[in-house]
This record gives structure tokens, sequence and C-alpha cells, in this order.
């Protein structure tokens, strides 16, 4: 008779644990945005060429950024942007172009890249220019 009951519990938490699994692929499928950038630019240290991308969110804050041939996981912060204004925001120093933030479309929290060494110089010698790239 125990053996049957402590059968059901492991049973009912891995019925629970599969349905939990599942929900959280759906939301991070519904959270996925994509988006054509027409100029190259850095996420993070990597260069990555103009093209179609998909953003993804991953764990913990880090995103996946990638157009099926190259692409890259960078660590973000949390950022408060004003609702309305989803997409990619880039900041750009003469012909160099940071991916520096991205909100997601409904919400209110985005995602904000940490400063690169490269940025910083890139900052101190140009004045910058704030890009925005809407999803598609």
């Amino acid at each position: 008779m125990k053996t049957s009951k402590l059968s059901s519990i492991v049973i009912g938490f891995g019925v629970v644990a599969m349905i939990l699994s599942f929900a959280g692929a759906s939301l991070a499928q519904s959270q996925v945005m994509k988006a054509t950038i027409p100029f190259h630019f850095y996420v993070g240290e990597k260069l990555l060429p103009a093209g179609v991308y998909t953003i993804t969110p991953a764990s913990n804050g880090a995103i996946y950024i990638g157009n099926g041939t190259s692409g890259t996981f960078m660590l973000t912060n949390a950022a408060y942007s004003r609702e309305g204004r989803s997409g990619l925001m880039f900041t750009r120093y003469g012909n160099l172009s940071f991916l520096t933030m991205l909100q997601w479309p409904g919400t209110s929290t985005g995602r904000e890249l940490p400063t690169t060494k490269l940025e910083k110089e890139a900052r101190e010698r140009l004045s910058p220019v704030q890009l925005a790239v809407a999803p598609k």
C-alpha cells in the first residue's frame, strides 16, 4: 500500500514537472523577436553582419541573437523603458554600431547590454547617434 502511494506521488510530480517545462518552453517561444538589421553591428565583443535576426531570451537575463549562420549569447541587465517602444536600440559612433537595448512588444521592461571597451573608446572620440530597429 505504501509503495502504491509513493509511486502515485512520484508520477504526480513527474507530470507537474513536464507541464511546467512545456509551459516554460511555450513562454520562451512567445517572446522570440525577429528584426531585419540593415548594418553590421556589435553584440558585446562580437561583430555580426547585416541580416534578419532572431532574438531569444534565455535564462537569468541572457539573450541569444542569431541569423542562422552566426550569432552569440549575451548577458543583459533589466532596464526600464516606455511601453510601446519595442525593438532593438543601437548606438552608432562613426561606422561602429553597438546593440545597446532590446524591448519585447507589449512590455515596459527592456534588456540593456553592458558597454564594451571598444564602445567606450569610440564614445571618447565620436558623437553618438541613436538608431532603432522595429521588430518584424
